[in-house]
Parts: C-alpha cells; sequence; structure tokens
C-alpha cells in the first residue's frame, strides 16, 4: 500500500491509528507530498511557535514510521503562485509553474511504476493544491484497482470566513494565540485530519469550540480530535478491508484477449461503413488498414508496414521479397514455433536448424557460422517467449557473409534492443496478431522495414500484385491499383481485423510496462525457490516484452521431476487451463506437426525426407520441453497478490520434489 499525505510533518498525528491498522495487513510507503510556498517560508521565519510545532510533529512522523516499519518519502517543492498565498512575493511565471508541475509528476510517477500497490490513499483534487492535482491526474491514469480519495477539512467545511467569525465573537473564543485570520489557523491546526466525505460528517463549528477550549494544549487538543473522530474512519476502513480481502479471495487471473467499448464501436464502425478489406471500394475515409499500418510503423520506429492474414504469411512475403527462393537455405533456430520453418519451405527454400542458447532460448548465435554455406541466403531469429536474440552478433555475421536478417517478432511486440525496437534492427520485422499474442485480432500478421524499394514489393506480394494508388479519388473507386512487377498472393488484413488491432494497440505500451514489472516481481521471488531459476535477460535489453514468462527447473538441484508434471500441479492449484500453463514447443525436428515430405509440393531432394529431419539432434532445444514452464503473459496483467499466489503454489510443488 502507498499513502501519499498532502504535508511534510502531520503523518503520525493524522494517521497514526489507521496506519497502524494497516500495516499488518500489507506493506506501506509513505509518500510526503508538499509544495512549500514562499509564503510559508515567511510565515515560519516570523512564527517561531508555528516552527517549534512543525518540528516536533515531523520528528513524531519521523519516530512513528522507523518503529512500525513503513517506508517514508519526502518530495518538497518551491512554488509561490500556485497555493494562493503571495501577498508579500511576486507571482512565479507561467513556465515556472509547468516546470513544478513536471517536477511533481515525474518524481511521483517513478514511484508508483516502480511497484504494484493493492492499495492507495491520496489527497482528492479540490483548492488550487497543485501537489493534489498531480497524484490525482496520474493515478487516474494508471491500471490501479484500489483508490481511496480523503480530502483537508477546510476545502469541505461549507462555511465562509464572515460565518465563522461570526460564530468565533459570539462564543467569544480566545484565539489570541495565533497572529493570522481564522481562514489560516483551521489551515494550520486542523487540515491534516483525514476525512472521508461520503462515509462521515462533522460539524465544523463544534470542531472550532473543542480546538478553543484546549488551545492551551496544542498537542493534546489534536488528539482529543484524533482519539473521537478517527475511531469511526477507522471502523469505517475495517469494513473496507474486509470487502478488500474478500474481493481479492475473489480476484480471477485476468482473461485474454482483452477488450472494451471502444474496441467493439470500432468494428461496428466497419460493419457502417461498408468497406470491409483494402479490396472495397474507397468511402472517402482512410481504411482502417492502413491507418493501423502507419501507427504499427510509427509504433516500431521505421516508415513503412504491411499488415496481412496471419504471422506465417508475414514470414513468407518477406522471404519473398528479398528474392529467397527455390534451393535456397535460410537459418532458422531449431526452438520456435513450426511456421518460422514452414514458411521457408512454403517458398522452396531450405530450413537450416541451430540450436539455441541455454540461457535465452534464442538462438545460439557461435553455432551460426559453421552452418553456413554458399547457398544460404538469409537468418531467421526468432526473439522467444520472454528474450531477445543477440542482435549484435547477428548483424555482425550477417555483414560478413552478405546475408539477409528477418526477424521474426511474432512473440515480442516492442522490446527494446540497444536504442532499437526489435523488427527495425534487421532488412525487415515480421509480426503475428494470433489470439495468445500481446498485440491481438485473433489472426494477423504484418512485415515493417525501413527500405522504401522492399515496401513496395511486399504490397504486391500480399494484394495479388496490386498496391495503393498514390492519386485522388472519389467514393466508390477502388483504392488499390493493379502493379504486377512482381506475382503476388492474396494476404490481406480485413477492415474487422485492423479495426481491433488500432484500439489494442492503444493499450499495448501499459500492458507491455505492466508485463515486464511483473516479471521483474517474480524473477526476484523464483530465486528464492530451490529447484527454480529465471533465464537471463542480456544487457543490451533496454523493454522487454513477454508472450510468455519462462520457469526453468535447475537440474542441479533436481533431477526427478519434469516440466509437464510442474505445469499440470500448477494448473490444478490455480485452477487454469493449458492455454495459460504449459512446457514449450516440441523442437521443429522432432515436432509431429512438421511434416514436410508428407507433401508432394516439397522437392524432397533439397527439403529432404523424414529420416533428414528426425535424426537431428539439438540438444538444448530437446531439453527445454522437459526443463521449462511457460507463463501466459496475460497471468503478467495480475495484481501482486495474485502474482503471489502463483509464487506460493510453486514453492509447495517444490517443496514436495526430491532432491539430487
Amino acid at each position: 500500500m502507498i499513502f501519499f499525505s498532502p504535508h511534510y510533518d502531520d503523518f503520525a498525528l493524522s494517521n497514526g491509528g489507521l496506519l497502524s491498522l494497516l500495516k499488518n495487513k500489507m506493506k506501506i510507503k509513505l509518500v510526503n507530498v508538499f509544495t512549500l510556498s514562499n509564503w510559508s517560508v515567511i510565515k515560519n521565519k516570523k512564527n517561531e511557535d508555528w516552527k517549534q510545532i512543525s518540528k516536533m510533529r515531523k520528528h513524531e512522523d519521523d519516530k512513528f514510521c522507523e518503529k512500525n516499519g513503513i517506508e517514508k518519502i519526502d518530495l518538497g517543492y518551491m512554488d509561490s503562485s500556485l497555493r494562493g498565498y503571495n501577498d508579500e512575493t511576486e507571482l512565479i511565471k507561467k513556465e515556472e509553474d509547468e516546470s513544478l508541475i513536471k517536477s511533481i509528476r515525474n518524481d511521483i510517477k517513478s514511484i508508483l511504476e516502480c511497484d504494484d500497490y493493492d492499495l492507495i490513499f491520496a489527497p482528492l483534487a479540490i483548492g488550487n493544491h497543485v501537489d493534489h492535482i498531480v497524484i490525482h491526474d496520474i493515478i487516474n491514469s494508471i491500471n490501479v484497482k484500489n483508490v481511496i480519495y480523503y480530502e483537508d477539512i477546510p476545502y469541505i467545511c461549507g462555511f465562509d470566513n464572515n460565518e465563522i467569525i461570526k460564530f468565533v465573537e459570539e462564543k467569544k473564543l480566545n484565539l489570541s494565540r495565533f497572529s493570522v485570520n481564522i481562514d489560516k489557523v483551521m489551515h494550520e491546526k486542523i487540515h491534516n485530519i483525514l476525512l472521508y466525505k461520503s462515509q462521515l460528517e462533522i460539524n465544523w463549528l463544534d470542531l472550532l469550540l473543542k480546538y478553543s477550549e484546549n488551545s492551551n494544549d496544542y498537542k493534546y487538543c489534536e488528539r482529543i480530535w484524533i482519539n473521537e473522530k478517527m475511531k469511526i474512519i477507522i471502523e469505517r476502513v475495517q469494513v473496507m478491508l474486509k470487502e478488500y480481502e474478500l474481493n481479492r479471495e475473489k480476484e480471477e487471473w485476468p482473461e485474454w484477449p482483452v477488450f472494451n467499448n471502444k474496441t467493439i464501436k470500432s468494428v461496428l464502425d466497419v460493419f457502417q461503413n461498408k468497406r470491409w478489406a483494402i479490396s472495397g471500394y474507397y468511402t472517402n475515409k482512410k481504411s482502417k488498414e492502413r491507418e493501423f499500418s502507419e501507427k504499427f510503423a510509427e509504433f516500431n520506429d521505421v516508415p513503412y508496414c504491411v499488415p496481412t492474414t496471419n504471422g506465417s504469411s508475414a514470414l513468407v512475403v518477406a522471404l519473398e521479397a528479398l528474392d529467397i527462393g527455390y534451393g535456397d537455405e535460410v537459418i532458422v533456430p531449431a526452438l520456435t514455433w513450426l511456421a518460422t520453418a514452414t514458411a521457408v519451405l512454403n517458398v522452396n527454400a531450405k530450413p537450416v536448424l541451430v540450436d539455441v542458447n541455454p540461457e535465452t532460448y534464442c538462438i545460439d548465435v557461435d553455432k551460426i557460422e559453421s552452418l553456413i554455406t554458399a547457398k544460404t541466403k538469409a537468418i531467421i531469429p526468432v526473439h522467444l517467449f520472454g528474450c531477445v536474440a543477440d542482435m549484435d552478433k547477428i548483424i555482425e555475421l550477417s555483414k560478413k557473409h552478405k546475408l539477409k536478417v528477418i526477424e521474426d517478432c511474432a512473440q515480442s511486440h516492442g522490446s527494446v534492443w540497444n536504442g532499437k525496437k526489435v523488427g527495425s534492427i534487421g532488412d525487415l520485422g515480421t509480426f503475428s496478431f494470433q489470439q495468445g499474442k500481446v498485440l491481438t485480432a485473433g489472426e494477423g500478421g504484418a512485415v515493417i522495414t525501413k527500405d522504401y524499394n522492399l515496401y513496395k514489393k511486399l504490397q504486391q506480394l500480399r494484394a495479388d500484385s496490386r498496391v495503393y494508388t498514390e492519386k485522388n479519388i472519389d467514393y466508390g473507386d477502388m483504392e488499390i491499383i493493379p502493379k504486377g512487377s512482381i506475382q503476388g498472393s492474396n494476404y490481406c488484413m480485413s477492415e474487422f481485423q485492423a479495426s481491433i488491432l488500432l484500439e489494442q494497440l492503444s493499450l499495448l505500451d501499459n500492458q507491455n510496462k505492466l508485463r515486464e514489472k511483473n516479471a521483474k516481481y517474480l524473477d526476484g521471488e523464483i530465486k528464492k525457490i530451490n529447484g527454480l531459476k529465471t533465464l537471463k535477460r542480456l544487457l543490451k535489453i533496454e523493454a522487454q516484452t513477454y508472450y510468455g514468462y519462462v520457469i526453468k527447473i535447475d537440474r542441479d538441484y533436481v533431477s526427478s521431476i519434469s516440466s509437464e508434471e510442474i505445469c499440470i500441479k500448477l494448473r490444478d492449484k490455480l485452477q487454469l487451463g493449458n492455454f495459460y500453463i504449459h512446457p514449450p514447443y516440441t523442437p521443429i525436428h522432432s515436432n509431429k506437426l512438421f511434416c514436410p515430405w508428407t507433401k508432394c509440393r516439397y522437392d524432397k531432394i533439397i527439403v529432404g525426407d523424414e529420416k533428414y529431419w528426425k535424426s537431428q539432434i539439438h540438444k538444448i532445444s530437446e531439453s527445454a520441453q522437459y526443463d521449462l514452464i511457460i507463463i501466459h503473459h496475460s497471468m503478467l496483467l495480475a495484481s501482486r497478490n495474485k502474482l503471489n499466489t502463483l509464487i506460493d503454489a510453486l514453492k509447495d510443488i517444490m517443496s514436495c520434489t526430491e532432491r539430487r
């Protein structure tokens, strides 16, 4: 839990009772956010009494946090205009206001992004408190399930100064101890009281009377208020906590795919627009397919993108665009979904399998060069599960041997290697939008490139030798026209697919950040479990997306259990199907789905017979199906509490596993 306090010296007094209640329920982080105006500085210098009180309260704050194991962060900022107390100072310039807001925003955002919080307490965005407004704005922009907003009393009392002054005069209250007006007395003395507007009503004037009667003992006065009123608040919070814990027990694992009302509306727009494919007529608006291609190119920092029906067809047109065909050889990893190798077969070339690296399970770059021959034309590295292939070494090899590089990014939408999005590093990058992928329309694919000439070829290859017209057209005209400079096929993405992908793409960055954050959390927890470990993250990976989170069995610790056995037990404990938890693919050469010898279209002299494939040995790829457990990326969108149930289940399973 994280508690944002809008003042820097009153946490223990104001919220001590509440936090004492919560501390046994969850780990607490206190973030004091305060904007210290020039008015406050001037007043502080003039009022030594105020200064001493502030010092006392801050000291009590520090002691309270230390005693209760609460992590405390103080964020202080200087402003002279945004709080409204600037009678004795000059207003700061607008750009300085913006700089202050930016500083607060960046600091708070970094705190929220560094961890996952089950519960957030935050001040409501009211009045002219810029820090409140920024906190509120940031919380609303991130995925937090449980937020409780509280309010500073002076801003919700509903009384004006004249009414309060009249009351003070009638009751002959003694407020001479403070040389400021009534509003400032309230602001200084009781602004820190925790109040839930929807849960608790308060008579301001009774409070003021009580304050006056005890004015000789400032600390005692506030303690009385807290002891009386905090009981009510704590009762309310106890009810909330019971509901919260009940909801945690009921919380389900996120299902996949996800969609919202915007997705539904986008699909309905396609129906109503009457253009359901790029081969349909022009309707005076940009096609969804073209809109998606532009946005996905932008997402990957490249100028060109050509959508296709699926990831397999994306690989085919990529190979054809590079003039790879009959009798050529293409290097592919032995451990991947078989479509990578099948695409090579479908252009009448031969896939040459290379074993994978035992630390990342991406293609082992050190084993590539020995397999390069005069027939080798390209390398297809696959960024598998939750890792990125070593692209620096692959590009170095490709230049040395004059080979083309097609990055298979079907499982890595948005990963960044050494400052570049994956898919933009090689000659071409291919993507899949199949149902299980982090960006999905059920099916779909795309090819991206920085090369204009390849882009023009790709257009024809996926649209029966047609391209987009560059001329102005009218309603009812065809937007794709015959080109015919290279034989193409029909691999066009539908408008329905594109419309879904546009909405999914708008969610992808935030989802990827959450997955990566939760993956790092799992890394730390799984390393504590005897018999399990995680994969290596290469240093040049700046951002990692996850199609599957990989857990590896430590064979130095256990030998008797297989990944399939662990997966079965894990699915049973978490009540999940094998879509979510499963071993990795069977390597291509031993996968029963890979059987090119059963098709007459393939030249067996080139691609080989059954014996050729079944006799191959790729030890790391073969051991993967016994040593690795794959957790579907949707589970990385769960709350930290839900992830802990995964950790607990793994601990239980491994504690009952026979050791070496």
